[in-house]
């Protein structure tokens, strides 16, 4: 389940302060939590953006520069943060603007480290040295108009970087969104799910896009591909 947002009153859409919720939040959380998530045996979690920090632009809005994963006065900020939502229930993080550059690499290392095995993050950009350390977040589009011959899905990361990728490190995980359709494919074109499993790429499916949940566990219910 992918809840997207973001928006904040000073913005920064999805905020490198994501542990400070909003006092309305705050007070209905045990409700969120408890009889809600932990009772129907499902993960919670929230977007961050591990490698920025807000500071005032002017008095209404912030500005988003980048923290050093050198500091360890910086890094040890980030960890009460992790270590305050996670305490409060969380065991999955979408890492925003973050995976592709040594610097993402060094702090996600570290972080994993903190996090141990049992919690679970989902970067948006990828590269071949942090996929050891957190999967990957991407979204889909399918091209199928006249001049896209063959039709096609193409993930944003790329199908055949996910490849490398999976080959250089056995058990990663991709998680992709079906965002976007460009045309109308044949009749027996393959569903985007269909494409998921052959791909090995874990579904995210938007609320408005449950009515694909009974055909997903269909799939799941066949032998994976090794």
């Amino acid at each position: 389940m992918w809840g997207q947002g973001g928006d904040d009153a000073r913005g920064g859409m999805y905020r490198p302060d994501f542990d400070v919720l909003p006092p309305e939040v705050e007070a209905q959380w045990t409700n969120i939590i408890a009889p809600r998530f932990q009772a129907a045996g499902v993960r919670l979690g929230v977007a961050t953006r591990p490698r920025d920090l807000a500071v005032k632009l002017d008095w209404n809005q912030d500005q988003i520069i980048n923290i050093n994963p050198d500091d360890p006065g910086h890094r040890e900020m980030l960890w009460r943060r992790f270590d305050s939502m996670m305490k409060k229930g969380c065991t999955l993080f979408y890492l925003d603007s973050f995976g592709d550059s040594l610097e993402d690499v060094k702090l996600m290392r570290w972080l994993r480290e903190k996090l141990g095995s049992g919690v679970r993050t989902y970067c948006e950009h990828q590269c071949d040295a942090i996929v050891p350390f957190s999967g990957g977040y991407s979204e889909t589009t399918l091209h199928a108009e006249p001049q896209d011959n063959p039709p096609h899905y193409r993930v944003w990361s790329g199908v055949d970087q996910w490849e490398v990728y999976r080959w250089l490190c056995p058990g990663s995980e991709l998680a992709a969104r079906y965002y976007e359709k460009k045309g109308e494919p044949p009749a027996a074109f393959e569903t985007p799910d269909q494409f998921y499993a052959r791909n090995q790429i874990i579904p995210l499916v938007p609320v408005n896009d449950f009515f694909r949940a009974p055909a997903i566990k269909a799939l799941q219910a066949k032998p994976s591909r090794p």
